[in-house]
């Protein structure tokens, strides 16, 4: 299937993937659907490849890697008589390529605590 794409009409954003190994899970307080934010991220004042991410009480470091091809993150439009693919109903789809995506943060080390338990003395 062909679908035609078109270029946003504002210039195109620059996106960044993260990649962590295992499973983020939220704090029985928080409710996942009320808030979209998992942590902050930190470039290191060192090196500009190393970031740091905390989520909570723990800190991750990671590093920025290229991907080997760059990937389009695309919207979809709705539906315009001129395209030249069309969706279940026969109305055609367009596509629009919103930003583009040529970096990933790799976490791939267990996370650090920033804190310890109160009463637990050496």
């Amino acid at each position: 299937m062909l679908i035609p794409l078109t270029q946003a009409e504002r210039e195109l954003q620059e996106w960044a993937l993260i990649e962590l190994q295992g499973k983020v899970e939220p704090q029985r307080d928080i409710d996942i659907a009320e808030s979209l934010i998992v942590g902050t991220m930190q470039l290191s004042k060192t090196n500009s490849d190393i970031i740091q991410l905390q989520i909570g009480y723990h800190v991750l470091e990671g590093k920025r890697l290229p991907l080997k091809k760059p990937l389009a993150i695309m919207e979809k439009q709705g539906h315009n008589g001129n395209a030249g693919s069309q969706a279940n109903n026969g109305s055609p789809i367009i596509c629009k390529v919103i930003g583009v995506l040529r970096h990933k943060y790799l976490f791939k080390t267990r996370p650090k605590a920033l804190i310890t338990k109160p009463g637990r003395h050496g």
